[in-house]
């Protein structure tokens, strides 16, 4: 029963969600630091990430579980594995840690984190309902990370705020698709996303645009010079993904295909995170 309730929080975090916002912290934080490591402020900002997105994930599956009923009926608190106290006391624990690993870095990202928690809550709270402007604020906070392993070191760079766009406009991209795969149970919440408010078809239209401009943007450093030649290996890679599910949902918006196009770009997501970091590192 043990093990079933912690593999149910595991799932209810959404680790790999959490390991992408702790690995572009560490981007952000190398690119600012020139490629030097202090290892314990790193590991800070690496689990501080990694603890609001997790109190985060939480908090969404607390306040979505009449949504997710309909349309996630295997998630952790519909499914029963965990309760919704559970979740509630996994989010104040989590989010907590997070700040708390955040004041111990600087001021800087003290104020960053408290920011990026509030952004957070007010989404999962009041923002999921107002549909697009949600979407927006839930990219944000992907996008945040970066700025955030800037601050660790008191420099924000050209390069951070390159990849930092470049994560908020395929995240925007994947939370318009999440929409598409999501419209029946968000007619029942009455929540306005794209595809309840302009049909499924122009929704996809619309998220392989802020798809293709992250790729289009994934060119700049190649052009300035700013990364090393192992990032085009990674890019290219993430790129050729990005194309492809974008392709495929203006192909069939419908549900079932959102579901798996919104899946394939967490591992576009990553495949461009692993280039961010290994061509800002070399």
């Amino acid at each position: 029963m043990r093990f079933k309730k912690a593999v149910g929080i595991v799932r209810l975090i959404r680790v790999k969600n959490c390991l992408l916002m702790g690995l572009a912290v560490i981007v952000g934080y190398l690119i600012a630091s020139r490629g030097s490591l202090e290892h314990g402020v790193a590991a800070a900002g690496f689990f501080a990430a990694f603890t609001l997105t997790a109190a985060t994930m939480a908090l969404n599956d607390y306040r979505d579980v009449k949504i997710d009923e309909v349309n996630e009926p295997l998630r952790p608190i519909p499914s029963g594995v965990v309760s919704p106290r559970e979740a509630l006391t996994a989010t104040f624990l989590l989010a907590s840690t997070g700040i708390a690993l955040a004041a111990f870095i600087n001021i800087f990202s003290l104020l960053i984190a408290v920011l990026a928690l509030l952004l957070m809550v007010y989404y999962n709270l009041w923002g999921k309902r107002t549909g697009f402007p949600g979407n927006i604020a839930v990219s944000a906070c992907v996008a945040v990370p970066f700025i955030f392993g800037g601050a660790m070191n008191g420099r924000i760079t050209g390069l951070i705020a390159i990849f930092s766009s470049m994560a908020f406009t395929s995240n925007l991209g994947r939370e318009v698709i999440k929409g598409i795969a999501d419209v029946e149970g968000d007619k029942m919440a009455d929540v306005k996303t794209l595809p309840i408010l302009l049909g499924a078809r122009r929704s996809a239209a619309i998220a392989s645009t802020f798809i293709l401009t992250s790729v289009g943007l994934s060119i700049v450093p190649l052009l300035t010079k700013a990364v090393s030649t192992i990032y085009l290996l990674f890019i290219s890679a993430a790129d050729a993904g990005f194309i492809w599910s974008a392709y495929h949902i203006v192909r069939k918006p419908n549900s079932s295909e959102a579901k798996i196009v919104k899946n394939q770009i967490l591992i576009w997501m990553l495949l461009g995170l692993l280039g961010f970091l290994t061509g800002s590192a070399c």
